[in-house]
């Protein structure tokens, strides 16, 4: 089970976990959000940004950019695996 952390009535207990999504639906999400990235694509209005994502491997077509599996999992894998609440 995924979970994150949250401020209780006591104050701020950021050690405490509520589960949100299940690992098969966090899965289930990331496969149909890779599926809409790579076949439907994204508008994106900033050229500068459009170029870096042309840079990255990104495909632009029909004026949209088009993110494929390689390239979010690549993006994915060098992500942090926890976020700390600074609150």
């Amino acid at each position: 089970m995924r979970s994150v952390h949250a401020g209780d009535a006591a104050g701020m207990n950021l050690h405490k976990r509520y589960p949100v999504l299940s690992d098969r639906q966090c899965g289930i999400m990331h496969e149909a959000s890779c599926r809409l990235l790579e076949q439907v694509g994204i508008d994106v209005a900033h050229d500068g940004a459009r170029k870096l994502f042309v840079e990255a491997g990104a495909v632009e077509r029909n004026g949209r950019i088009h993110i494929g599996r390689e390239l979010v999992d690549a993006a994915v894998e060098k992500t942090a695996r926890t976020i700390a609440n600074r609150l």
